[in-house]
């Protein structure tokens, strides 16, 4: 090693460990030219010297780095992967320097939404494979932890492609269960089955059917640890996230799977009283509401009865004023339910359902929630052409009027089957 090439990796390892966090990726990519065996001889004394001084995080990091750059040396590969890998190892250290910090690591990714890509998934599992192949216990817990947080971040993360936020959150849990077996760390199995539930269940690449089998099983597991006695807070909230993957669930018999998530519900709110935990009871009551209002079996009157009861409890805490979203989306519930409903007079349910839509309106605007705006839309043209109070040709005339408000957002390349029902 000459002392030119010499001097060249030292000035990097220090400008690595002096600088901002959430610049090496672009440290190490404006020095590619030495990303070579010569420097990873480098980092690895420099490493050990650092843990003998006691600079244990600063170690940990440079002999990170080094392992990386091994594979990169060893293995042919393209510019891209290699910076594939900066990006991901530097993704990692800003989770594990900030301890998970949702306001820094996003900060992060917006700076670097060009770097979010599908490809990804399959470079996180190498880099897992080979950080954890060369750590002791201690170490590669710490590096699964950062990675199961990773994955709870980015599955949270509002910018960039959704897809490819959940297919990263998949791997980080799966890397997780790989590690964190149940019989050693059943409260960490227990939260990645957890978490890897919610991912399926929010999946949008693979078959809809599928994901959400893979949810159903992921929360089932999960039970095994988080029951009622020893964990009533989170059993509650899986027992609702069960609920709802019954209730979304296509494959098996709809009426059993209506079923199951009535029941689901009714767990969930043994736990979440409205005294307790307001919000998560008044949640619950609004997805036991649209359970009820989709039921089978049972009197078809009685339970859409039963929905309206839900959704009106629900808006005992889902005021517009604490909650608008939430209580428009409950009041759009509502508006359906009475639209449908067999019991009372017809003519005063459908106004009812008019009403229950409008004040929907008020929230879901054109301008902030385009796709809401034009389901609600959609709604009120059915409820006024089937409007008894008023002139009848009024009431077609302003159904016809909704329909083409809707299409105006609904069109056929964004919207198809939205396009089509609307049409």
């Amino acid at each position: 090693m000459n002392e030119q090439h010499l001097e060249g990796y030292l000035h990097l390892v220090q400008a690595l460990l002096s600088c901002p966090s959430g610049e090496e990726a672009a440290i190490l990519n404006a020095n590619s030219e030495l990303l070579d065996a010569g420097l990873v001889q480098v980092m690895t004394q420099v490493a050990e010297n650092l843990a003998e001084n006691g600079d244990k995080n600063a170690a940990d990091f440079l002999q990170s780095v080094a392992t990386q750059i091994i594979e990169l040396v060893e293995k042919p590969s393209t510019t891209e992967s290699q910076q594939d890998l900066t990006f991901l190892l530097q993704v990692l250290q800003v989770v594990s320097d900030t301890d998970a910090d949702p306001r820094v690591f996003y900060q992060f990714l917006q700076s670097n939404l060009d770097k979010l890509d599908v490809k990804l998934s399959a470079v996180l599992q190498e880099l897992a494979t080979t950080l954890l192949s060369e750590a002791n216990a201690e170490k590669a817990e710490s590096v699964v932890s950062v990675i199961c947080n990773f994955g709870n971040l980015i599955q949270q993360f509002p910018l960039g492609r959704i897809n490819v936020n959940i297919e990263l959150a998949i791997v980080a849990y799966q890397i997780g269960l790989s590690f964190f077996k149940r019989e050693f760390y059943p409260e960490n199995w227990a939260l990645c089955q957890k978490n890897l539930g919610r991912a399926y269940n929010h999946r949008i690449i693979g078959q809809r059917s599928e994901n959400l089998e893979l949810a159903i099983k992921c929360y089932q597991e999960a039970l095994q640890v988080y029951t009622r006695a020893t964990f009533p807070q989170e059993w509650a909230s899986l027992q609702n996230s069960l609920a709802n993957a019954y209730s979304d669930r296509t494959l098996g018999v709809r009426s059993d799977n209506l079923e199951q998530a009535i029941c689901g519900y009714q767990s969930a709110l043994q736990i979440y009283t409205l005294t307790d935990f307001p919000a998560q009871w008044a949640t619950t009551q609004n997805n036991l509401g649209t359970a009820y209002k989709s039921r089978i079996r049972g009197d078809k009157a009685e339970n859409l009865e039963k929905a309206i009861g839900c959704y009106q409890a629900a808006l005992e805490v889902r005021s517009r004023e604490a909650f608008p979203e939430q209580w428009a989306a409950t009041q759009n519930n509502l508006a359906t339910v009475y639209r449908d409903r067999i019991l009372g007079n017809r003519a005063e349910n459908l106004e009812t359902a008019i009403s229950c839509y409008q004040y929907a309106l008020q929230v879901y605007t054109r301008e902030t929630f385009p796709s809401d705006w034009a389901m609600i839309i959609n709604n009120v043209g059915i409820a006024y052409q089937d409007r008894i109070f008023g002139e009848k040709a009024e009431n077609l005339e302003n159904a016809i009027g909704c329909y083409q408000a809707a299409l105006e957002v609904r069109s056929r390349e964004a919207f198809p089957e939205q396009w089509a029902a609307t049409q």
